[in-house]
């Protein structure tokens, strides 16, 4: 029988951080394989995407300076997420 997803990722959650780092990227690369894989970037739109996220970026930056945003110590954003990685 085959393993469902949810197993799967129990799996994957199991090995060490070197071993899932591989995993990623070989999962990220198989998503540019295949008959599903989605169509490359053309220029038009990567040029236009880059214009979308230069936006953004500009938004975030005007709201964290008039103080709409809260900031976090990078030391405290890091051991939040190792312990929401070593809980799984």
């Amino acid at each position: 029988m085959a393993d469902t997803l949810e197993q799967i990722a129990e799996r994957a959650c199991a090995l060490t951080a070197a071993q899932r780092a591989a995993l990623a990227e070989l999962l990220l690369a198989s998503l540019d394989e295949g008959p599903d894989a989605a169509e490359p970037l053309t220029q038009a739109d990567s040029t236009e995407l880059e214009a979308v996220w230069d936006h953004e970026l500009q938004q975030r930056i005007a709201r964290f300076e008039r103080g709409e945003t809260e900031s976090f110590a990078p030391a405290k954003v890091f051991a939040e997420a190792r312990r929401r990685l070593r809980r799984g």
